[in-house]
């Protein structure tokens, strides 16, 4: 059995190690392969936490128009910015992150392309996701909360494979490990969750082909796995004909719902002196 240990520091500048029990799969271990070469070759880990409520929306546009004003100050396109955010214009802002994401060769043929840039890019595209969560927490009495991690520069990949959509799992659990999706666009079953047709029409679903040593821990409320793949089969029936042909839902590996999981959390004397019975930490 493998353990990793993922430490964090809060604001007191106090340590936290939680340790997350490795499956013994080929993913798990061609994962740990890479996040060990990152480590290896000194690699930077940057971290991105999901840990706010709708509460610090406020703050966080002004933060996300504030990044959207330097993109607009060298970028040849010009990115909207809003006072308030909902669902429709953050998906209209991951087009445009999207679209960035094919004009990359076109950036470096034209010698317009620079590494500033593309690292506001991949913070936009990381505050969209954390609005969208945000958001949630309007209705939902538990937040969203998880933490994505990666090496940087990112170097180094490897295939997904047809065994490892085994490990695919559709409805998210608290305490899981799970791989980090590392793809430019959105999956079949995030397209669901925002129902978000446009990208359908486009031919823009973006199903994950491979991984880096990215890695997301998620202490999210649990999701209900039944229950997510009959939203996700009663939003395809509501899509107009034209789209449905779209959809391959007749072939699970195309479709590749959800995420793929590593491991789990260890519920051990850490957890215990919050809450000493440990039947309910499962």
């Amino acid at each position: 059995m493998k353990i990793v240990r993922a430490v964090f520091i809060d604001k007191y500048s106090k340590r936290h190690s939680l340790y997350y029990r490795l499956y013994d799969t080929s993913l798990a271990e061609r994962w740990l392969s890479l996040t060990r070469r990152n480590q290896k070759e000194g690699k930077h880990l940057t971290t991105r936490f999901t840990n706010r409520t709708w509460q610090d929306l406020p703050e966080i546009t002004e933060s996300f128009n504030k990044l959207i004003s330097k993109i607009n100050s060298t970028y040849d396109r010009v990115l909207p910015q809003y006072e308030e955010l909902d669902r429709d214009k953050l998906n209209d802002l991951h087009e445009e992150f999207e679209l960035y994401g094919t004009r990359i060769e076109e950036l470096w043929a034209n010698k317009t392309y620079t590494e500033e840039r593309h690292q506001q890019f991949l913070r936009l595209n990381d505050n969209i996701h954390l609005v969208e969560d945000v958001l949630k927490t309007k209705t939902r009495p538990w937040p969203s909360f998880a933490m994505l991690y990666d090496y940087t520069p990112q170097e180094y990949h490897m295939p997904i494979t047809i065994e490892d959509k085994f490990w695919l799992r559709p409805a998210l659990q608290w305490g899981k490990l799970y791989l980090g999706y590392n793809t430019l666009g959105k999956d079949w079953l995030k397209v669901e969750m925002d129902d978000d047709r446009e990208v359908v029409e486009r031919d823009m679903v973006m199903v994950q082909e491979r991984f880096a040593a990215e890695a997301w821990l998620n202490f999210g409320p649990d999701q209900d796995h039944d229950l997510n793949l009959q939203r996700f089969h009663y939003w395809y029936k509501s899509l107009p004909e034209e789209l449905q042909v779209k959809v391959p839902i007749h072939d699970p590996h195309a479709l590749s719902l959800g995420r793929f999981i590593l491991g789990e959390l260890i519920i051990d004397e850490y957890f215990l002196s919050f809450h000493d019975k440990e039947e309910d930490w499962a």
